[in-house]
């Protein structure tokens, strides 16, 4: 009997390396499967049919590999050892990979006679998506021992919507301020150095930190100097939000990240690189935010003195 299993991947970053540990096994099952038989064959063709051992016997395969390029050229492979190579070497210009495998061999039951067992499988990525189509027959075990491994590894492979994307806003708000506390700081300074602002203005404690707060609220409202806005343009899919002004604008499609998932391959090769980019950063503005924070206490100290 055979069984019918689809695997498709969410909500999971999967790696180059990931990608990668996945065509090896195959190429290197095949080569064993390969190399069995034909050792066996060579053995078998000096013994007489009755008492032949074969574990796979009259093997048959066909391997098929496709990578569709951004630039809209393709290429296909029957040997996995060759594409490997080329994925490898232009792993940031991919657009889709289409991977199959068809398998049928006979092998000896307990009973010493032998069971005709057919299996396929094929293995659809883009940047976005994999997907997987098992075949399989109830005794065989080389297309199983696939499933399993891909499997396992979509099972175990971190988040794609995970804290960096949760916390966005959080992050990009706090980042920013931190930088923007600088400008607001120059810029409430240079205003309440005039004479004319400071015949106005009331020498309290209060009156600096709330001029730098609204400063720093406009600047906010402008500008974005911290950069990790433009990093999540990055990684976060944007969908249309309507029109404004007559054209046409986007807001980030976060329930994309956790229905699908993030292959680095193509224009998500970076992903990763991003996201720790945006860690980062992050750390570090989260400490200048306080030093912000303690700047601004000592200088509607100091102003009052001026």
């Amino acid at each position: 009997m055979v069984n019918k299993n689809t695997l498709i991947c969410k909500n999971r970053i999967i790696t180059h390396d990931n990608l990668n540990n996945i065509f090896k096994m195959i190429d290197e099952k095949c080569k064993e499967l390969d190399k069995m038989y034909q050792d066996e064959s060579s053995k078998n063709s000096v013994i007489n049919y009755n008492y032949q051992e074969w574990t796979y016997k009259k093997l048959y395969k066909k391997l098929v590999c496709n990578i569709d390029f951004d630039d809209d050229t393709g290429i296909k492979f029957e040997k996995i050892s060759n594409f490997i190579e080329i994925f490898n070497q232009r792993i940031n210009d991919i657009k889709y990979v289409h991977l199959s495998l068809y398998l049928s061999y006979e092998y000896k039951k307990f009973d010493m006679t032998y069971k005709s067992v057919t299996s396929y499988f094929y293995i659809d990525i883009k940047p976005d998506l994999i997907k997987c189509n098992f075949e399989i027959d109830d005794e065989e075990v080389v297309v199983k021992e696939f499933y399993n491994y891909i499997e396992s590894i979509f099972l175990n492979a971190p988040e794609n919507y995970d804290n960096i994307i949760k916390k966005y806003k959080t992050i990009s708000l706090l980042s920013d301020l931190a930088i923007n506390f600088i400008p607001a700081f120059i810029i409430s300074i240079i205003l309440l150095l005039n004479e004319n602002i400071r015949s106005i203005a009331p020498n309290t404690y209060v009156f600096y930190p709330m001029c730098c707060i609204v400063i720093l609220i406009v600047i906010n409202s402008f500008i974005s100097l911290s950069g990790v806005k433009r990093l999540y343009d990055k990684i976060i899919p944007k969908k249309s939000a309507g029109f404004s002004n007559g054209n046409r604008i986007y807001k980030y499609d976060m329930k994309k990240l956790a229905d699908t998932c993030c292959v680095l391959i193509g224009s998500n090769v970076n992903n990763l690189e991003y996201r720790g980019k945006i860690k980062q950063r992050y750390n570090f503005l989260k400490k200048l935010f306080l030093l912000d924070l303690l700047v601004l206490v000592i200088l509607s100290i100091i102003v009052i003195f001026i």
